[in-house]
């Protein structure tokens, strides 16, 4: 078993949860198939929910964040951004 320190973990998880909030966004986005309904569906305020979560866990973490994590937030954030701008035009 490998062994891995309190940090790693936790950078680990955090990652984990950026990555689970992002693909919410582009499910309700209308991206990619829900799992769960097996279907491409389109919920603009969910989207928008889940988008602004991510930004939120930006702007509380700033200062807080490895190099690796705030680079990975901030490029999901903006790319959730753009795909929400485009799909509302």
């Amino acid at each position: 078993m490998e062994n891995v320190t309190e940090d790693q973990k936790m950078t680990s998880l955090f990652l984990n949860l950026v990555q689970q909030f992002y693909q919410s966004a582009l499910i309700f986005m209308g991206k990619i198939e829900n799992p769960q309904t097996k279907k491409k569906e389109i919920n603009k305020d969910m989207a928008r929910y889940f988008i602004d979560t991510l930004e939120m866990l930006m702007v509380k973490t700033k200062n807080n964040l490895s190099d690796q994590e705030e680079k990975m937030l901030t490029k999901l954030v903006q790319e959730l951004k753009l795909d929400f701008i485009k799909e509302n035009k």
